[in-house]
């Protein structure tokens, strides 16, 4: 069956000649149906095609006629004898007719309809006119995509004229829309209906006839092919008639069937789509072409220009071909304008090899063809090189790249100054880390040396303090049990502050009670006056006593307020010390967050590298991936990596000299990889290629170079 959307993925069916053969050798002609049958009861007793039952006297034969049973027919009977009389005996005509039967049968045919698409609008004068209404309108977006396409260096614009080939490239730019459209985003689906529906309106106002006929058909067969074929005298045409006429039915859904006139137009279509894309080749005899080159020359020096030649002979009287200055004359033309216009050695050996023993007279005349060959191909590069069409293309194109170059110049300078801002910014926030730092050591330093200053200061303290306990006498006693008590509660600080004032208070109370107690009994034992010298002594004892409990409280007191102090600036130091820490730890955090961002930068950039190479390899890549080509030689590894970039080529390995030479046909370039070949393999492909292939070398296992390198031996 053809698949759907032709315009967009091409033709594509699988076909099965061998059984649409014997349809076709059924349903033909009453003879053509007897002789298949009786060719068939002849080759019944070796293959077995019918089954026989019989009822009474009569012998009854039946066959299963399924698909698989027309081919078996084919091989057995068809095939069978075309092999015995070989195939190289067939009449040009007779191999024509059953090469989709012999070569076809089985496989997924495919045809690129863009350009039997684009060569029907410009062959019809309607769709031409067309054509250029549209590229009014999208004569610029058209043109783009042609331009961007892989026909823009393809030979199919030789086919026309100067004149014909902007409406050729606007058709092949306006179906590289639809199928670039067709491969973006879903919800450009409406914009690619709409140019989709402008190609087929294009098509159905100059192929009216074709539509008209296909409304009044219920399918398509290979009869609707024959009769375009029957009523066109070009076939190029005819094929791109033959894709039109598909086109239309799958826009009115209108179904195909497949049978064996339809395989004929189908390979009709399969041998004209190489012819339309590239041009062949003349093959040179060079060595033959310098020969007769040196003869001729022996009597005319000046071959290369054909108004010298013309001047030179012109006393001759005998003329054998009309005077071609007069032609000229008649056309508003001179002869003289070709005095600018001389031939290459290379372009003379070509003339020289046409004809085996060519005369002068005839060198002559070709010589002038071959002139006039010469300045319409520089006439027409003049033309395509100051077609405004071209030109407006060539502004858009510069100033397109222009901005993309100047964007990318801004992304770098802008990401250059934005990796130097950081770079400055992490430099600062480190050197203020390290400020910090130092400050909070000097800081820290300064605190354990004022801490022990106060420590040494409170040592002294207690030990000038403690000698005032050791003194004689009772109430020396009472103050020997008071400090020793003071001692024990600021050595221990444990105890309150209140529990330390309601032991003093006691001590007190009991030393006024000994006071009395002493005095009483002095009053009682001893005489006045001695009682009067030992109550002032008493009361000295008592004053010195109280100045001492006094002293002892208030550095009792400073003790606390001290050790107080020191508690509050150790702890106020460690609280700095675990916040300078966390600053630190902070900083450092923060630095290697800073690292691993530039890291991701770096790593960003060699992605972002990566990127672009892998861009232009497949830049390069996309720029061959339609060619044929024949890879020879190199690594396994190597041809494996390569076949991803080229598909459609075939590759041999540098080992495998029993090879098939079909391999050979249909390849416009073969490559050789010299770092793995054998010269035996060379030597063999070199024998048996055509003139026309050429031959291209490269060497190593770097893909990008590599396809830098075959792109540029394609391009030279």
């Amino acid at each position: 069956m053809v698949q759907k959307n032709i315009v967009c993925e091409g033709l594509r069916c699988c076909v099965h000649s061998k059984a649409a053969f014997i349809d076709w050798c059924m349903e033909s002609s009453k003879e053509s149906r007897n002789m298949l049958i009786q060719a068939m009861m002849n080759a019944d007793g070796r293959e077995g095609f019918f089954e026989s039952s019989q009822m009474g006297s009569v012998v009854k034969k039946s066959i299963l006629w399924n698909q698989e049973q027309k081919e078996h027919v084919f091989d057995a009977i068809i095939r069978r004898k075309l092999l015995k009389r070989g195939q190289e005996e067939l009449p040009q005509l007779l191999a024509a007719a059953v090469g989709p039967a012999l070569n076809m049968d089985h496989e997924e045919v495919q045809v690129e309809s863009i350009l039997f698409l684009a060569y029907a609008i410009v062959r019809n004068e309607t769709c031409r006119e067309a054509i250029m209404e549209y590229a009014e309108k999208e004569g610029e977006t058209c043109y783009d995509a042609y331009k961007n396409s892989s026909y823009k260096d393809s030979d199919f614009l030789s086919w026309f004229l100067v004149a014909d080939r902007l409406p050729a490239s606007m058709a092949v730019g306006l179906i590289e829309r639809i199928r670039l459209e067709e491969e973006a985003a879903e919800d450009s689906d409406a914009d690619e209906h709409r140019r989709y529906k402008d190609l087929t309106e294009i098509l159905e106002k100059g192929y009216r006839n074709l539509k008209n006929q296909l409304k009044k058909a219920e399918y398509i067969d290979g009869s609707m092919f024959q009769k375009i074929v029957q009523d066109s005298n070009d076939m190029v045409h005819a094929a791109s008639e033959m894709m039109v006429l598909l086109v239309i039915a799958e826009e009115l859904e209108i179904p195909v069937h497949e049978d064996y006139d339809f395989y004929l137009g189908l390979q009709i279509l399969e041998s004209y789509e190489e012819d339309l894309e590239t041009l062949p080749e003349p093959e040179i005899t060079e060595n033959g072409g310098r020969r007769l080159h040196r003869n001729l020359q022996k009597g005319h020096p000046r071959m290369e220009s054909y108004y010298t030649c013309y001047y030179l002979d012109g006393t001759e009287t005998e003329r054998t071909v009309p005077d071609p200055g007069t032609v000229f004359e008649y056309f508003h033309l001179n002869l003289r304008m070709l005095a600018g216009i001389e031939l290459e050695q290379k372009d003379i050996d070509f003339i020289c090899s046409l004809l085996e023993g060519m005369k002068w007279q005839e060198y002559k005349q070709t010589l002038l063809i071959a002139s006039l060959c010469k300045y319409i191909h520089s006439l027409q590069q003049l033309c395509e090189k100051n077609d405004p069409e071209e030109y407006r293309y060539r502004q858009r194109r510069a100033e397109k790249d222009r901005k993309e170059f100047l964007n990318k110049i801004e992304n770098l300078q802008s990401r250059t100054a934005y990796l130097e801002q950081k770079k400055r910014e992490l430099e600062n926030c480190l050197e203020q880390c390290e400020k910090e730092k130092e400050k909070l050591k000097v800081k820290i330093q300064n605190t354990e040396e004022k801490n022990a200053l106060e420590r040494e200061e409170l040592i002294s303290l207690r030990n000038y303090v403690f000698p005032f306990t050791q003194t004689g006498g009772k109430g020396a006693g009472v103050i020997q049990t008071e400090s020793a008590k003071t001692g024990c509660e600021w050595i221990g600080c444990v105890q309150t502050e209140n529990a330390r004032t309601e032991s003093q208070t006691g001590c007190a109370q009991t030393e006024n009670a000994r006071t009395k107690s002493a005095q009483t009994e002095y009053i009682q034992t001893e005489n006045p006056s001695t009682e009067s010298a030992r109550t002032e002594r008493v009361r000295t004892e008592c004053t010195r006593t109280e100045r001492v409990r006094t002293e002892c409280a208030r550095t009792e007191c400073a003790q606390i307020g001290c050790a107080r102090a020191e508690r509050a600036q150790a702890e106020s130091a460690q609280t700095e010390h675990a916040q300078a820490e966390c600053v630190l730890q902070e900083r450092a955090r923060t630095e290697c967050a800073q690292k691993v961002h530039l890291k991701t930068v770096d790593s960003q950039a060699k992605a972002y590298q990566n990127h672009e190479e892998s861009h232009r390899t497949e830049g390069h890549a996309a720029l061959m991936k339609g060619e044929k080509m024949l890879i020879i030689g190199g690594h396994i590894n190597w041809q494996r990596k390569m076949k991803q970039y080229l598909p459609r080529s075939q590759f041999l390995s540098s080992d495998n000299l029993h090879f098939d030479n079909s391999v050979l046909h249909c390849k416009r370039y073969i490559i050789f990889n010299t770092d793995v070949l054998k010269h035996g393999l060379y030597y063999k492909i070199i024998g048996q290629r055509k003139k026309e292939q050429k031959i291209l070398y490269v060497h190593g296992n770097n893909i990008d170079k590599i396809l830098q390198d075959i792109n540029r031996q394609i391009s030279s």
